[in-house]
Formats: C-alpha cells, structure tokens, sequence
C-alpha cells in the first residue's frame, strides 16, 4: 500500500459566474509518497475523469507539503501549478524564473528546505487568478512568510506573481515575482479568499489582518491590484494563525471564517461593492484537536465544519441558527490506516462532492457525497 503524506484540499478552488473558467479547478495536487519506495512526487487528483476514479500518482513535478495551487482552460486541461516555491507547467518541468516564488526574506534558507523539495508551508495561503485584463495572465496570490533571524517571529506578508502563459511557446514564464499587495500589512495564515466581482471578470480577495478586526481586501480588475481594508466585528484571536478556514459560498452572497477560538463568523457579502455586513458569531462544540477545516454546500445553504472526531453541519437558512441549526453529520469510527482517519480540512469538489482531510501519513481521506442534503443525508 502506498502511504502519503496527505495535504490539504484547499486548492485552487474558483467560484465563477463566467463560463470560461468552469473546469479551472479540475486538477488538485497535493501529498508525496512518504515510504519513498517507488518514490511517487506526488498524489492528486482529476476531476476530468469520472465517478471514484479520479486518483492521479505521478514520478515527476513537483514535491507538495502544504501550498498548492492549480489552474485549468475551459476545457479543464492543465495549465500549470505551484507548491508555493516553484511553478511548474502542463509537462511538469519548472517554468523559466519559476523558482523564485516565496524565496528571500531570510525565511527559506535559514529556516525551510531551501531545495525547494515538498514546497513551501501554509495551509489555505495560495490561488491562482486569471487576469480580467488579459486573457494568457494569470495572478499566484499567496503569502510569504518573512523572517530573518530566531529571534524574529514569522510574519505571513501577502504577495503575488505572475505567469504569462503565452510565452515559451505555450508553457508560460513567470513574469514578476513576490511583488507586495498593501502597504506592509501582516495577515493571518490560512484565510486567503477569492470571489469574482458581481460583473463576472473581476476578483474580490479577502485576507483577514493579524490581531485586528478588519480584512485587507483587494479588487483585481483590468487596470491591476487595488488594495484598501474592511472593518468589521471583533480583532481576530491573537492563535488565530494556528488553524483555521475561511471560505465564500459558491453564490458569492456570504463569507465564513472559523477557527476555534474565534468560533464560526458568518457575513453576506456584496460582490458588486465588496463589503461585509450582518456578522453572526455560531459557536460549534469545541474541537477535539486544532486542524479543522470549513466548507459550503455547492447550494450554499450549509457550511460542513470539521473539528478533528466530528462533522457539523450549520444550515444558514434557519431563523436561528445557534438554537436550531446546528447538527453533527459524521463521527469518526475508529479507523486508523495507519494513524487515526479523522476529520481535518475540506475542499468542494468541482463533482459537487466535498472531499475531507484524514491527516498526514494517512493512506486514505473521506467523501461526502450529497451535501446538498439535510442532516445525515448529506452521506
């Protein structure tokens, strides 16, 4: 049996009204073969294919840990992926300038693999974009983790690079790389969003900012990047970097943000003028360990909010929620494969499915197959 190190399914994961990028999310990659015998690069995913054969184990690319991000064409063919300190293209060979992704800030060398082998930590802290300005750009949002010395406390510093496509004869070339986004704003990790604008072509990006209660928000359209901030509710738990989700509803019309200690924080959302409004604080039972992981129903009536042990879902059309629309979905059996197969991040799936983390080192992960569906039906 192959035994992988299992990363998260926070891919790249794009909600959009227009119908070229349908099929954008088709490739997620994620894991390596941790017994090293044969030595698999990595373990993923194609949702080209059909059913419950979508698994993808390749001896070639790039290694992942925990970055991951993907873009496909309409037709859902690869363009190309990162592990957040390389990009590589559609043949799995390093774009040309694809290796200076994430690196400087003193971070890399001194405290990481500097060989760029597994990628570049941090869990929901990449996407790729397409630039509503030209159509062979594309935008790698993602966050640098700067620290010089072991003195210093990491700081997670919002960032982008950009791909052309068009160049190298169809295999892209990346462009700029670690160009700041705001003006030295430290965010948390783990919470980088993306919705498109209401008129279809631009992108929304949301990062909430460490120790605050405000978001850096920024507006990708034809002309660039155009950063302000959002403030809203109350500052963000100081842990909060620790573990944590956040995540659009597939309408675009609400935002989630989770973690433990800040509880699940609901808001609508307006795409045409990208503001927050109506927060609501629902309190879930408290988690059996700190790797949770939140997600939409692809009707975006429920948000699923893995707590380690458990599954919850929270029916965000109940009048009240807290009272009466809470209910746990799944329970963890037991099942160790070979470490305990329990819940931890979750990714909607572009079948409709959501796919759910079991851990690292563990061969195997979970399927909820209608979460569409109310309660126990969600399967």
């Amino acid at each position: 049996m192959i035994r992988y190190f299992v990363t998260l399914l926070i891919l790249s994961l794009i909600y959009q009204t227009g119908g070229s990028q349908l099929k954008a999310d088709y490739h997620w990659f994620f894991g390596y073969d941790f017994d090293g015998s044969p030595p698999y690069k990595y373990v993923g995913l194609d949702f080209n294919k059909s059913g419950d054969n979508i698994l993808v184990i390749l001896d070639r690319g790039l290694e992942f840990d925990n970055m991951s991000a993907s873009i496909a064409d309409e037709a859902g063919n690869l363009l190309f992926y990162t592990n957040g300190c390389a990009v590589a293209n559609r043949q799995h060979d390093w774009m040309p300038h694809g290796d200076r992704i994430n690196r400087g800030g003193g971070f890399f060398e001194q405290f990481w693999r500097s060989d760029c082998s597994l990628g570049y930590p941090g869990r929901q802290d990449i996407i790729i974009l397409p630039d509503p300005g030209y159509d062979e750009g594309y935008y790698i949002i993602h966050n640098r983790i700067d620290r010089f010395t072991s003195n210093e406390s990491s700081k997670n510093m919002p960032k982008y690079t950009y791909v052309d496509i068009s160049l190298e004869g169809g295999l892209g070339d990346v462009t700029m790389s670690n160009e700041p986004i705001g003006d030295s704003t430290e965010v948390l990790s783990g919470y980088l969003t993306s919705i498109t604008h209401s008129n279809g072509q631009d992108w929304w990006v949301l990062h909430p900012i460490k120790d605050q209660n405000m978001y850096l928000r920024t507006l990708i359209d034809a002309e660039g990047l155009f950063t302000d901030t959002l403030t809203i509710g109350a500052p963000f738990h100081w842990n909060a970097s620790a573990a944590g989700f956040a995540r659009f509803s597939p309408d675009g019309t609400r935002y989630a943000y989770y973690n433990e200690n800040d509880h699940l924080r609901l808001y609508d959302f307006d795409r045409k003028s990208g503001l927050l409004s109506n927060e609501l604080d629902v309190q879930i039972t408290q988690p059996t360990n700190n790797f949770t992981g939140i997600e939409w129903s692809p009707n975006s009536r429920f948000i699923y909010v893995a707590t380690g042990e458990e599954v919850w879902q929270v029916d965000t059309w109940e009048t009240d929620i807290q009272a009466g629309g809470i209910r746990m979905v799944a329970e963890w059996d037991g099942t160790v494969n070979p470490l305990p197969s329990t819940f931890s991040e979750m990714g909607l799936g572009p079948d409709c499915r959501i796919y759910l983390r079991a851990g690292s080192g563990i061969g195997s992960w979970h399927i909820m197959y209608d979460p569409n569906e109310l309660g126990e039906a969600c399967n």
